[in-house]
C-alpha cells in the first residue's frame, strides 16, 4: 500500500476531483494591490553574522525591518554599478551630497536674529 494520496488518473476522475472541491470567503477585489504594481519575491542568501548583526543594527536605528535595509543597500550597489563610475570618493563627500539632498527635500528652518 502506498503512502502517496489518491490523484485522479484519468479526465472523468479529474473532473469529479474538481467538483468536490469546495473554497471559502472570496476575497474583497479592494484588498489588492492595484494592477500594475510591482510583483516582489523571496530570496535566501547566506551571509557571515557579522552582515547580519549589521543589517539587524541599521533596520532598529531607522525604525524599519531587515528587508527594507536590505533593499535599500542592494539598490544602492546596483545604482552605482549599472552607472559604470569606480571612481572612490571620500565619506565626507558622500556626507555633503547627501545632506544637500536631504535639505532639498526637507528644508531646515531659517534662524532669527
Amino acid at each position: 500500500m502506498s503512502d502517496q494520496p489518491n490523484y485522479p488518473t484519468s479526465a472523468a476522475d479529474a473532473e469529479e476531483f474538481a467538483k468536490s472541491l469546495t473554497f471559502g470567503e472570496v476575497l474583497d477585489p479592494s484588498v489588492l494591490p492595484p494592477v500594475g504594481t510591482p510583483a516582489t519575491v523571496s530570496m535566501t542568501v547566506r551571509i557571515p553574522f557579522e552582515m547580519h548583526q549589521a543589517i539587524l543594527d541599521e533596520a532598529e536605528a531607522r525604525g524599519v525591518d531587515k528587508s527594507a535595509v536590505v533593499r535599500d543597500w542592494l539598490a544602492i550597489a546596483m545604482a552605482s554599478s549599472i552607472r559604470g563610475d569606480s571612481t572612490p570618493i571620500s565619506r565626507e563627500d558622500v556626507h555633503r551630497a547627501f545632506l544637500t539632498a536631504l535639505a532639498s527635500v526637507h528644508p531646515l528652518p531659517k534662524r532669527t536674529a
